[in-house]
């Protein structure tokens, strides 16, 4: 049995996909397998997987109808042996001394790494303002989880919500994903990742950025969503469930974390959507902060942010002034 299952959701991702595999294959550190999920790829993406699969023992793939991204990462979960398991975007890549670096701390139950966000200007470190350093169930208690989803001094989550930079023990993972509703297509890591936290009694926090999220223009995070506002209600609602069986004051953070990411929604709706009026894109905005959990946690998280910036953004948003927002 391996060390380690590394679990990649591809869908048509051929133009980063090769780099991915290589930097994953080129690991200083080599008890691991890798599972490759092809998630009904149109382009040569499935191609390129088999083709690495006959040239290395430690590839397996898995070709399946498109089912979104929790769907394909349930099914590398399914067939992963590992004694924990991680995942890599198809289009990101990673250090070749990252698994190398996280295993030496796997005592732990979950082993989390900085996150770097590769650009057109160079490299830039992701969210995080945790100390590194081991945390048992105490110091979860104390001081990780009150400000794990969203930290209101920081305006910012304090642990990103990426699968991606993080190694968890297979046996919280296989729990949790089972939870996930595929329904779920904004904000999906957050709801697998947080949750895993939750369920852990000992995290490790590196402070080393190892995994390199590439900031695709292409990628369908840069394209209209349509269905981004009832995506982000049905996230909301789903954390406030999910959550409510733990304490950590984490139902006020799920407050935070929804206002600001509703700014990114609002910011789809006005750059993106090329086929609606203002008149039109004004109506969709108004109808998405007339919701009553946006409009509850609008009312609690704005007298809480810290940064002027954004609580000036989310005040225009809470008394539906759209004009000014297409500004900022």
């Amino acid at each position: 049995m391996p060390k380690l299952s590394v679990i990649v959701p591809v869908y048509n991702t051929e133009k980063y996909l090769r780099e991915c595999i290589d930097s994953i294959l080129a690991q200083t550190f080599t008890d691991f397998e890798l599972i490759l999920v092809d998630d009904g790829s149109t382009d040569n993406s499935g191609t390129i997987c088999d083709e690495y699969a006959e040239k290395d023992p430690r590839i397996q793939v898995i070709h399946q109808q498109n089912g979104g991204a929790t769907a394909a990462r349930r099914s590398g979960v399914r067939c992963a042996c590992g004694e924990y398991i991680t995942f890599v975007d198809s289009d990101d890549w990673i250090s070749e001394d990252m698994y190398r670096i996280m295993v030496e701390h796997i005592s732990a139950d979950i082993v989390i790494c900085k996150l770097m966000r590769a650009t057109s200007m160079g490299m830039a470190e992701m969210c995080s303002s945790l100390n590194p350093g081991l945390y048992d169930k105490r110091m979860l208690n104390e001081s990780f989880y009150t400000t794990m989803l969203f930290d209101y001094n920081e305006c910012r989550p304090a642990v990103h919500p990426s699968l991606c930079n993080k190694m968890i023990r297979s046996e919280i993972i296989r729990d949790v994903i089972n939870t996930v509703d595929d329904s779920i297509t904004y904000g999906e890591d957050a709801l697998c990742s947080y949750i895993c936290m939750l369920h852990a009694d000992c995290i490790h926090v590196i402070d080393q950025g190892l995994y390199f999220y590439r900031e695709n223009f292409e990628s369908v995070s840069n394209v209209y969503n349509k269905r981004m506002f009832s995506a982000l209600i049905s996230l909301g609602m789903e954390l406030k469930r999910q959550f409510s069986e733990f304490g950590c004051d984490l139902q006020s953070q799920v407050c935070g974390y929804l206002s600001r990411h509703a700014l990114e929604c609002i910011r789809n709706e006005l750059l993106y959507n090329s086929n609606a009026s203002y008149k039109e894109k004004q109506k969709r905005i108004k109808k998405f902060i007339n919701s009553p959990l946006l409009a509850d946690s609008l009312h609690y998280a704005i007298p809480r942010i810290k940064d002027r910036k954004t609580k000036f953004k989310l005040t225009l948003m809470k008394y539906r002034m759209i004009g000014l927002l297409y500004f900022l």
